[in-house]
């Protein structure tokens, strides 16, 4: 080969050589500009997600509550400087972002964990930015798990000055080996704490029920038998409002018990019946059943009322009356009903009863209002239920000219008087009454005064509240006599004294025995009204009664237990709303005993959503480890709890010695 030509060979090899390599360096230095630009997308994805989550750290720290019941997948937008939640997704250039939101789950010690229950005070939140590029989705993601247990603080009860401050129900307030303790009430036998009698029924007001207005509502009175019944054949029910038509057919009856809720069937099959909306009346309506049915002394029942066939039409409805707040009392007895309540359904219709048992039933803290008819045929024999379907303000004071008296006879062991509780409040809102109001215990033969227990003006609020005076003297309840409690004040004009509540079963007017008979103690408890003159005019009124509670011990002997009994504690009031977060307890738990805790709130003081255990449902109970308390029920201003005391030893009582609530805004 010539030199001339070499060259050439030389150069178009070099040419070449060049140009490849021109070729891997345009493709490298793309590859590393598109690695560049899509890290800076991932720098700006990360930079949006954690944005997201400081949103939800403010969003938190303001109102726990708007955080949680937000509606999601959503996203976070600035409005007027503060950070809020919008529903849906937003684009930011070719972002994507969105929050989701899920359940935390934590074991009975705290710990989270998948197979644990929900923890109402935390959860998780996903914070997802999503884009695309060169064909493929990208995504940066970012989880938080937040909690709102910020300002914890602690509620606890453990002297016997703090368990006073609550309401005892066959139960008492004594000296532990530490401080105080709760435990249940003496049965007789002498050197035992108080025991609760009386008839108190702590309602005082009433209410409509949840309108049957939706073929899907269930309402259930749920109820506990005190004395085997041999048939019942009808069912008394007072209806509040009725608007519905022909159109539609109702369906009501008796229920065995399924872990607090229905059963789903009927008992004996066919204890039931139906009526069109057209043929209720605005008052009692008596109402047959298809067979009779009998029921067992102790057994928990339930009396359903459903709507069989009609339009869903809010203005096509009916409703019941109830009684407000929840009183869990026997009426004629005085005794407990700690399953007594009025539970409703929102999803339940007639034709899927068989699901009844697994769907959610609320608790509507009221007090139902109902009878039995225990009778074969004719007049009606009352065996069991509520007859007090009214209650009205009576007035206390000097001017008034009046003496007003509930005359009841006692049924129990001798016992001598130590408190009398009623209930009661000022007659005019802000105004200190003018003079104590005094409750007096008197023979009813010989008008002996046995007792007198003054409760300070000073105390009495505005509304409605429960008040107890230890009482002085030293009388002595014995079985059989008749007695009269007293409710007098020297306040000079009925707008300086208090009102007292009376429960009445019919109007003067009418006075019908046949609901006089499930009054307290029978037709034997009457209220009077007697003139302050001597001699003066006496008015006997055996469809009215007023709550009273007396406690008393008795003397001498060995001391029993009451086989139940419960707690109602003391008002936490706050300042602001906030929720519960966890509960510690020292319980002391011989063998045969049980000690059990429900939690209450309320966002005023007065509504109160009804006691309910660690899941938040009203069948559900907080024992001796305590636990989480339920953020979605046990929400508010007010708290409250309630203990269940059980004891199958009378001899040995379960006692609650400490409660730690702890709680935050």
């Amino acid at each position: 080969m010539t030199r001339p030509a070499q060259v050439l060979v030389e150069l178009i090899l070099a040419i070449a050589v060049v140009g490849a390599l021109a070729g891997i360096s345009t493709t490298a230095f793309a590859e590393i500009g598109a690695n560049i630009t899509l890290n800076n997308y991932r720098l700006q994805a990360v930079h949006l997600a954690e944005e997201g989550t400081e949103a939800l750290r403010h969003l938190r720290d303001n109102n726990w509550e708007n955080l949680v019941n937000a509606s999601y997948p959503a996203y976070p937008q600035i409005n007027g400087g503060n950070w809020q939640l919008t529903t849906g997704s937003e684009t930011i250039d070719i972002f994507t972002r969105q929050i989701t939101v899920t359940d935390v789950n934590r074991d009975s010690s705290g710990n989270i964990n998948p197979s644990g229950s929900a923890d109402q005070n935390s959860k998780k939140f996903t914070v997802t930015v999503s884009w695309n590029w060169r064909g493929l989705s990208r995504s940066e993601i970012k989880e938080i798990i937040l909690t709102r247990r910020l300002n914890n603080q602690n509620w606890q009860e453990t002297t016997l000055t703090d368990f006073n401050d609550g309401g005892y129900n066959n139960t008492a307030g004594q000296t532990g080996s530490s401080d105080g303790e709760v435990v249940l009430a003496s049965a007789g036998g002498g050197g035992g704490p108080p025991i609760d009698w009386g008839n108190r029924l702590s309602a005082t007001a009433t209410a409509a029920t949840t309108l049957f207005d939706d073929p899907n509502k269930t309402l259930d009175f749920r109820f506990s038998v005190e004395n085997n019944i041999s048939i019942v054949n009808r069912i008394y029910v007072y209806v509040q409002e009725n608007t519905a038509q022909h159109s539609s057919y109702f369906i009501y009856g008796l229920q065995s018990d399924n872990n607090g809720k229905p059963s789903g069937n009927w008992l004996n099959s066919s204890a039931y019946g139906n009526i069109y909306g057209d043929q209720i009346i605005v008052g009692w309506n008596a109402l047959s059943l298809n067979s009779g049915a009998a029921l067992t002394a102790g057994q928990v029942y339930h009396l359903i009322f459903a709507r069989q066939t009609g339009p869903s039409n809010s203005n096509r409805y009916i409703s019941f009356k109830a009684m407000t707040p929840l009183s869990q009392t026997a009426v004629y007895s005085g005794n407990d009903d700690l399953n007594r309540a009025i539970l409703a359904c929102a999803n339940c219709s007639h034709s899927q009863m068989g699901n009844w048992p697994s769907q959610t039933w609320s608790d509507q803290n009221q007090t139902p209002i109902f009878l039995l008819d225990g009778s074969a045929t004719g007049n009606p024999i009352f065996a069991e239920g509520n007859p007090y379907y009214q209650i009205s303000d009576i007035n206390i004071c000097f001017g008034s000219m009046t003496v007003k008296q509930e005359k009841f006879v006692y049924y129990g062991p001798a016992q001598s008087i130590v408190k009398i509780g009623v209930i009661a409040k000022r007659a005019t809102p802000g105004r200190e009454p003018e003079a104590d109001l005094v409750l007096t215990i008197a023979n009813l033969a010989d008008t002996q005064v046995l007792a007198t227990a003054s409760i300070a003006k000073n105390q009495v609020g505005d509304n409605y509240a429960y008040y107890e005076a230890d009482a002085s003297g030293a009388a002595t309840l014995q079985v059989g006599q008749t007695y009269l409690l007293k409710f007098t004040s020297l306040a000079g004009v009925p707008m300086n004294g208090y009102y007292i509540p009376a429960l009445d079963t019919v109007t003067g007017t009418t006075n019908d025995a046949q609901y006089q008979g499930r009054t307290f103690r029978g037709a034997e408890a009457i209220a009077r009204i007697v003139g302050i003159g001597i001699p003066g005019p006496v008015t006997d009124m055996p469809y009215r009664d007023f709550p009273f509670w007396l406690k008393a011990s008795s003397a001498g002997g060995g001391s029993t237990y009451q086989s139940s009994g419960d707690y109602i504690s003391s008002i936490l009031s706050l300042a602001a709303p906030a929720g519960g977060n966890r509960l510690d307890l020292e319980i002391d738990q011989p063998d045969n005993t049980d000690l059990r805790l429900q939690f209450d709130s309320s966002p005023d003081g007065l509504s109160w959503t009804g006691f309910v255990g660690p899941d938040g449902t009203i069948t559900s109970y907080f024992s001796a480890t305590g636990g989480v308390v339920p953020l979605n029920r046990n929400r508010g201003q007010y708290f409250r709890y309630k203990a269940f005391l059980t004891t199958n030893n009378p001899s040995v009582t379960p006692a609650l010695e400490k409660l730690i609530l702890n709680y935050s805004d």
